[in-house]
């Protein structure tokens, strides 16, 4: 007889922060299919295919980043990797503050500086977005 796992991933023994739940406590979170499907204390380490121990970590439903700069290979050393300043940093929006500019997007038949500011001044974009799933 085969016994299936019933979660993906189990995060094992973290501190949970989630401010929309009202959760502040150390438990683990279990995920199915890219959801969450169970945050609670104690959750089984058989019931999932993949086990992470996060003990004395954060495990939090993704931040949110007000003031990014990744227009990565046109602004410079302040052009950063979306992905790398984002999602693989526990960060899963990033509002872009300092892409496409006057400086760095060349707009027609304007010619002053303050014209081009003007001109680009509604770039800021909401370069990605993950949500979290609790049930």
């Amino acid at each position: 007889m085969s016994i299936s796992a019933s979660f993906d991933l189990l995060l094992r023994g973290g501190r949970v922060i989630c401010p929309a739940s009202g959760i502040d406590s150390v438990m683990d979170v279990a995920i199915r299919n890219g959801k969450i499907a169970a945050v609670q204390a104690d959750i089984l380490p058989t019931s999932a295919r993949e086990v992470v121990e996060v003990t004395g970590q954060l495990v939090l439903p993704g931040l949110i980043d007000t003031h990014a700069h990744v227009y990565q290979y046109v602004t410079g050393r302040f052009g950063m990797n979306a992905d790398m300043v984002g999602v693989q940093s526990g960060v899963t929006t990033l509002v872009d503050q300092g892409g496409p500019s006057c400086m760095t997007r060349p707009v027609s038949g304007t010619s002053s500086p303050s014209q081009r500011s003007r001109a680009s001044m509604h770039s800021c974009r909401l370069t990605s977005s993950v949500g979290w799933n609790a049930s």
